[in-house]
């Protein structure tokens, strides 16, 4: 490396800067960043073992070119026209000089400068300053793949900005490179990245480097770039904490900043960083990582537990596949099997995706109590809950990367400095979900991992050692299930094992999901509707899948009658009639509209009690919905007893249907398809109870369980609107008529429900091909499988290609968090609420350490779109003043300030997509309501 003297140019650029003028030499930052990659994989052996062995180069070797290519991850940055954003600190290092304008974002720059200058293809003849100075023995390779191997690592590396870097620089058309660039800045960037070149790539580096070989490497390294990229935008995020990589502006050698500055200083931010791996403790038995659940009795396995304790768990990869019925233990079978994989194969953490929010919360307080168990004593193992204010809740110590990184200044319109865009990305715990050693959250927040989404490589990079388990896998539609098997084959790639539980699953759905992680065909016959249920199918690469049937414990076993209900009057006789006999009652309605009207006709009758009447739904402001849960678990929760249960009411839509313990003692429920019917059945004397609803431990004492069910009338030839005509909303909701249809058809036909023997049997007569759907509504069922077909197609266009890899593109929009969504359906809009009284703004939920973010509810669009100025000067200006307090600023949601009317209701006005005055009301027991026509506001 050269010495310390003045033709050193490099040392007049800089690289981070702050407010207040202050900055730190881009060479320094470039550094830092890279001693970032060296403690990491330092520290963390095993991670540069296993991206070793990914891409077929040998570990010394690798971690060099690796920590090579991060130094010069900022090369675009030596671009004038870069160097320009911060016009005190350009003039001092430029003195009399006018920066060009900048057009380029820096990351593409560095790629651009990198093909257009450094080594340059023209059709298939190599040349540019690389090749002259001989670097990496290019004149002596006679296999040029060798350069698309150092251009995917230059990709890898500059797409630290959570997308690969652009060819064009996002503009479509040719770059002119001087139009960012003097001739001076070429030369002395090449200079920088000569000097790197020689403190970390020595002569026998190099020449391990010429004698890999070039076409395997190429492929290995293509597939593994994403996770590559991902551990890069992570080195960058740490490097820019300036309160650790404090800014230096004075001289020194390469040298002495790396061993002097950069990596002492790496040492101490990686060691606060909560990224390291927590050390594993040795599995005994399922009482003993439970003892905290089982509230210190001895813990009893159920069968399907006892079974996943006693599994032959082989040192491979494996997709783990457990049926069961609703209350056979399956979350506490999948936590075993985790805790044996994470011992056997080596994995560190584990990732829970559940289908929504509540029953995410849910999920997370029983991981809560047991988590700590997977780690060696005192490891301080950190846990996630992915979604919402409340994920960074008091019982959680949030040691995922501080998010109060000091914040350097921004650079231009839509181009964030790294630790802007760390801070507000970090905020969000969802968004730092898969970095944490355990991580419970919503499906979409590792789903996003392998979509065209920014940022989705370091989700990635976080999935790469740990278990994922996800539950009520059934639970999807085309897209997501997709969606899923994409997720499946990553995961498959990587060598990552998955555990899917369900007590509903189709088999034509279980056969792509075995598929899609095998990466092979599965035969008609293998996975069969005659196969035993209970089942545990383990699937390890490269083998067939095995099946290991299970027992159910007698107190899941269940024969629960049903009755059809056709006139909406009959519903409300029986609510009438049950709270009357003291029993608690939940009625589960398709939509919220449903749901609220049918409170709103409950509430007005003086039947009941108004606080007697609970309504749930999605659409409450966070901290209310949070306590609503709660107030629902409260009173038909596994511990509710008789006083707490009696003459109650929850009139609810799909959020109690999945993974909360509750139990009630009537159920009634739309017509939905059958395995969404089978597991809001599951809700329904749930634990055995005597006749007044105090928990026994013995035989229910109530009468048998009745499943009421509200459907349209069951003939042979049902018309077209069958089912809209009565079930308007949920004719949406649920589009396949024909299933609905079926559904309805079985229900009669058997009259119960009987599990767990005709499990397998409901499912097939509803997604098999045997029953034939009536004429009348098998156009509407042929619509919806071309829908379907569409869906899963646009779920693979939004998918990232591992075999492309994470390489340049020349087309932004295909990179694109809205271009590429989780879910389909009616777009959303996230409404933050406030109050306004008193020349005060306010959030709506004002309590707790995250008031705004518990003051948030997500929103049809068909509601509203847009936010209405006000005429109140001083509310806009308050509304302003609050929008520096939301975690996104207010860039990507509408704040309502609401005003109390003279009944007391709380009142906003926003717009509709056709800029159309909308009148909104909002209260803790309704929840968040367009107001209807000649309503008073």
């Amino acid at each position: 490396m050269s010495k310390l003297d003045e033709s050193n140019g490099y040392f007049k650029y800089w690289g981070k800067a702050d407010i207040a003028g202050n900055y730190h030499l881009l060479p320094y930052h470039c550094l830092d960043v890279s001693a970032v990659g060296e403690v990491l994989l330092e520290e963390n052996p095993k991670l540069l073992s296993r991206f070793s062995t990914l891409t077929g180069i040998e570990s010394a070797l690798f971690k060099n070119l690796f920590l090579f290519f991060l130094a010069i991850h900022d090369l675009g940055k030596f671009s004038d026209a870069f160097q320009g954003q911060v016009k005190s600190i350009y003039s001092k290092l430029n003195p009399g000089s006018t920066a060009k304008n900048y057009i380029i974002r820096h990351d593409s720059l560095g790629f651009i400068l990198w093909k257009n200058k450094f080594l340059i293809n023209k059709r298939g003849n190599l040349n540019g300053i690389l090749l002259e100075s001989n670097f990496f023995n290019l004149n002596f390779i006679e296999n040029r793949k060798v350069k698309d191997i150092l251009e995917l690592f230059v990709s890898i590396t500059t797409g630290h900005h959570g997308k690969p870097p652009s060819n064009t620089g996002y503009t479509g058309n040719t770059v002119d490179i001087y139009s960012q660039f003097l001739e001076n800045n070429i030369k002395e960037s090449f200079h920088f990245l000569s000097d790197t070149y020689h403190l970390f790539l020595s002569g026998s580096m190099v020449e391990k480097f010429t004698t890999i070989d070039f076409e395997d490497v190429k492929g290995r390294l293509t597939r593994t770039s994403f996770w590559l990229a991902g551990l890069s935008v992570l080195c960058d995020w740490i490097g820019s904490n300036k309160e650790i990589f404090e800014f230096k502006s004075d001289k020194i050698s390469l040298e002495k900043y790396w061993n002097d500055f950069a990596i002492p200083r790496a040492r101490k931010a990686i060691a606060i960083a909560g990224v390291l791996p927590c050390k594993i403790s040795k599995y005994a038995t399922p009482s003993e990582l439970f003892s905290n659940i089982a509230d210190n009795l001895s813990f009893s396995p159920t069968p399907l537990q006892a079974a996943c304790d006693s599994l032959k768990i082989q040192n491979e990869p494996q997709l783990i596949i457990l049926e069961d019925v609703t209350g056979a233990g399956k979350t506490e079978a999948s936590f075993i099997l985790a805790k044996r994989l994470m011992e056997t194969t080596g994995s560190d953490g584990l990732f829970i995706g559940l289908p929504t929010m509540a029953t995410a919360n849910g999920m997370y307080n029983r991981v809560a109590s047991f988590y700590q168990k997977l780690y060696e004593l005192n490891s301080q193992a950190s846990l996630v809950l992915a979604h919402g204010a409340r994920g960074l809740s008091d019982i959680f110590k949030d040691t995922i990367i501080s998010e109060k990184i000091p914040e350097d200044i921004s650079y231009a319109q839509d181009e964030e400095s790294a630790s802007a865009s760390c801070i507000a990305w970090l905020a969000d715990s969802s968004k730092k979900s898969t970095l944490a050693d355990v991580a419970v959250g919503t499906i979409d927040q590792v789903l996003i991992s392998i979509l065209l989404s920014k940022f989705q490589s370091l989700r990635l990079f976080g999935m790469m050692n740990k278990v994922l388990i996800l539950d009520e896998v059934h639970a999807y539609d085309s897209y997501m299930n997709e969606l899923i098997e994409s997720l499946l084959k990553t995961q498959a790639k990587i060598g990552a094992s998955v555990i899917l539980l369900t007590a509903t699953m189709p088999n034509s759905l279980k056969k792509k999901f075995i598929s899609a992680y095998s990466n092979q065909i599965i035969e008609e016959n293998s996975i069969d509707v005659k196969h035993p249920y209970p089942l545990i199918t383990q699937v390890v690469l490269n083998q067939s899948p095995i099946l290991i049937p299970v027992a159910t414990r007698e107190e899941v076993k269940r024969t629960v009658k049903v009755e059809l209900i056709h006139e909406e009057g009959e519903i409300y006789k029986l609510i009438q009639k049950s709270i009357h006999e003291n029993k608690c009652v939940c009625w589960i309605r398709n939509t919220v509209t449903d749901a609220m009207n049918s409170y709103e006709m409950l509430t007005s009758d003086g039947n009941y009690k108004k606080e007697n009447i609970v309504l749930f739904h999605a659409r409450f402001a966070m901290g209310d919905r949070l306590d609503k849960e709660q107030q629902v678990l409260e009173l038909f929760g596994k511990e509710s007893n008789a006083i707490k249960r009696s003459g109650k009411i929850v009139i609810a839509t799909q959020v109690v249907e999945q993974s909360l313990d509750l139990d009630f003692d009537i159920m009634v429920t739309d017509l939905a398809p059958i395995d969404l019917i089978i597991q809001r059945a599951g809700r329904l004397h749930r634990h055995t109870r005597d006749q007044l609803g105090n928990r026994v431990f013995a035989k229910d004492q109530r009468e048998k369980p009745v499943l009421y069910v509200y459907s349209p009338l069951v003939n042979d030839e049902p018309e077209k609107n069958w089912y809209s005509s009565v079930f308007r909303g949920g004719a949406k909701v649920y589009p396949d008529h024909g299933k609905l249809y079926l559904t309805a058809k079985v229900l009669k036909q058997k009259g119960e429900i009987k599990m767990p023997e005709e499990a397998r049997t409901l499912i097939d007569f509803v997604y098999g091909d045997k029953e034939a759907i009536p004429q009348s509504l098998i156009e509407i069922t042929n619509e919806n499988n071309n829908i379907d077909k569409q869906k899963a197609s646009q779920a693979k266009n939004n998918t990232i290609n591992l075999e492309s890899g994470y390489t340049a593109i020349d087309n932004e929009t295909i990179w694109n968090d809205i271009n590429a969504p989780t879910r389909l359906g009616e777009e959303t809009i996230k409404v933050s609420l406030a109050k306004w009284e008193e020349g005060k703004l306010t959030p709506w939920y004002n309590k707790g350490s995250y008031p705004w973010a518990n003051s948030e509810v997500k929103v049809m669009s068909y509601i509203l779109k847009y936010e209405k100025i006000s005429e109140d000067n001083d509310l806009n200006k308050a509304i302003d003043a609050c929008k520096e307090n939301l975690p996104d600023k207010g860039k990507y949601s509408i704040l309502i300030p609401l005003t109390k009317n003279e009944l007391g209701n709380w009142i906003g006005t926003v717009l509709d997509k056709q800029n159309n005055e909308v009148f909104v009301s909002y209260n803790e027991h309704i929840g968040f309501r367009k107001m209807k026509q000649g309503e008073e506001a």
